[in-house]
């Protein structure tokens, strides 16, 4: 009983030396961080913000996972950095906490978040293109009524001049003839410029929502591809 008595402190002290010696090698290969640039409270851990490099500081607060901070200072021995919240206010977290990345949960949530707008927009865009093409389907029908009317009255315009190049005797026919030729002309020349006017604003509607179309897939597809793949912590 004597020599299990004896044996447990010997255990427990070997313990704490094995996780002294690895922290110390853990500060030992930590990359030097140069003071100003941010940093992220690493892992899914709560971490407590201090008014000192100690244990005996004061908390001010805890700050969970993925909280960016303003690196102050940060020495080269020790395990405590001085850095500053977004709210302005400064204090002290041990560096072990400390990484240059976001954690992956908030990469993969922002990536998530990209994906989800870029989808909203294409199916706007989808959406928009639809009605593009009932309109342009609209007007290329008008476009067709326009033609068949079109060639009525050029018919009737021909058949008008073939009457006119009769001898007419009368001058009240002749003037009546006249003024129908002219309303005739009146009218076909506002159809055609109608009819033009529908072709190209379709047109032109067409090319501008099939470009935007292209190009959200194509910044959809970028983005898709570079998602960050989800860790096994995640």
């Amino acid at each position: 009983m004597k020599e299990q008595h004896l044996t447990q402190p010997h255990a427990r002290r070997r313990r704490r030396t094995l996780a002294s010696a690895a922290l110390l090698g853990a500060l030992l290969a930590a990359p030097v961080t140069a003071a100003g640039e941010t940093m992220y409270v690493s892992d899914e851990l709560l971490i407590t913000f201090r008014t000192q490099p100690s244990t005996r500081g004061e908390i001010l607060r805890n700050l969970s996972s993925g909280t960016a901070v303003e690196v102050l200072e940060m020495p080269a021995e020790g395990e405590w950095a001085r850095v500053r919240l977004g709210s302005g206010r400064e204090g002290w977290v041990r560096k072990q906490y400390l990484q240059a990345q976001p954690v992956a949960r908030d990469q993969l949530a922002a990536a998530n978040r990209e994906v989800e707008q870029l989808t909203r927009t294409v199916a706007e865009l989808r959406e928009r293109l639809n009605t593009v093409q009932a309109a342009r389907s609209e007007a290329e029908q008008s476009t067709e009524n326009l033609d068949e009317r079109v060639n009525t009255l050029t018919r009737e315009l021909a058949e008008i001049r073939r009457v006119s190049a009769s001898a007419i005797e009368t001058a009240a026919e002749n003037r009546r003839l006249q003024e129908l030729n002219g309303r005739l002309r009146a009218e076909l020349d506002t159809l055609v410029e109608e009819r033009d006017r529908l072709e190209a604003a379709a047109e032109q509607r067409w090319l501008m929502i099939g470009g935007g179309l292209v190009l959200a897939g194509l910044v959809l597809g970028l983005v898709i591809k570079s998602r960050p793949r989800r860790s096994a912590w995640t």
